[in-house]
Parts: C-alpha cells; structure tokens; sequence
C-alpha cells in the first residue's frame, strides 16, 4: 500500500490539474467587478470570449481572452486580450495586479473615443484614437501612468462647432496624471501636443 501512495498522489494532482484547466469561461463571471458584465461567454477560464462587454452598462464590443498560465507562478495575472466591435478594435496584453492597479503593454487601438470614455455628453471629447500603447498604468480605472504613439482624428473639443482635424502624438505621458476629472486626459494631451508642435 505504501508503495501506492505516490501514484495515488500524482493522479489527484493530474485530476486537480484537469479540473483546473477545463473550468468554464462562466466562472470569471463571479471574479468580475461590478462594472463589468460579459454576456454570451464560451470557452474555459484560460481561453475565452464573451459575445458582449458591458461597461457600467455600456456595450463595448465582443470579447476574447488568455490568460498566460506560467504568469501565476509568479503570482501575476496577464491576459492577452481583444475586444472587437464593428467601428474599431482593442488587442493587447494587460497585467492585474493588487488594489485594483492595472497595467498594459503592446496595445494595439482604433477606436472612437466615445468607447474610452463611455458616459458621453456634449461636455466630452469626440473623434477617434488609433496606434500603439506602449505601456500603460491604471489606478482604479484612471491612467496615472501612458507611454503611446497615438492619433486623433475628427477630434471635437467639448461643445465645439469645428472639427480640430488629425492630431498625431507620440509619448504623450510619462509622469502622472493629477487632475483625474472626466475630460483632464485629453484636455492634457490636447495641451502638450499644442506645446510639442502636433508631433
């Protein structure tokens, strides 16, 4: 019988391991914050999708993830991610760390920026974003930290008549941001692209 003892062991440990990996994508549902729904969502937890991300009740796109096993041995959490919808795409990879810190690297966007900032009105910013998010660093939801090359297109300053045109910006933040209310990011960016001349 002791002889067993390690055959028996390693097959509860194959048996944990396979439960473990076939866990259904359902069961992120309940690891979610409020925030975030996910509607129509296939697959395992490792490697899912989600027919519809809600952002505060918000859709957003159809969603798919993978979650990057070996990271959990480090005691990280990162997930390659896409988001799709027909005006746009978001990919990339994003790190969720403690206290509700999250960081990103390799993000590739074209989007309009009323997905990225989801409660529009006529006090907000209009037009599109596209390129590449280097890194970025958000502390309960804001970025406090954003190392891009990006450009806006059909930017409209909140209740402007005009179009501002293409704004093109590259490695707009590298120092926080403070002022945290709804419009001080692109206010900001506007302001520096002013200072740096539009490139």
């Amino acid at each position: 019988m002791r002889a067993l003892r390690p055959y028996l062991a390693l097959a509860a440990l194959v048996f944990l391991g396979v439960i473990v990996a076939t866990l259904p994508a359902s069961v992120l549902l309940r690891a979610l914050p409020e925030r975030i729904t996910l509607d129509g969502v296939s697959g395992t937890l490792w490697d899912g999708a989600a027919e519809q991300v809600h952002l505060d009740g918000v859709a957003l796109g159809a969603f798919r993830w993978q979650l990057a096993p070996l990271a959990l041995l480090a005691l990280r959490v990162d997930i390659d991610i896409a988001l799709t919808r027909p005006d746009g795409s978001l990919n990339g990879r994003v790190r969720l760390e403690r206290d509700g810190v999250v960081e990103g690297d390799g993000l590739r966007l074209d989007l309009p920026l009323t997905t990225l900032h989801p409660e529009h009105s006529a006090a907000s910013w209009d037009g599109r974003v596209a390129g590449t998010v280097t890194h970025v660093r958000l502390v309960n939801g804001w970025p406090v930290a954003l190392d891009a090359q990006l450009t806006l297109t059909h930017l409209h300053a909140p209740d402007a008549a005009d179009d501002l045109g293409t704004l093109m910006c590259g490695n707009l933040w590298q120092h926080e941001v403070v002022n945290r209310g709804s419009n001080a990011i692109l206010t900001k960016a506007v302001k520096e692209i002013a200072a740096k001349g539009g490139a």
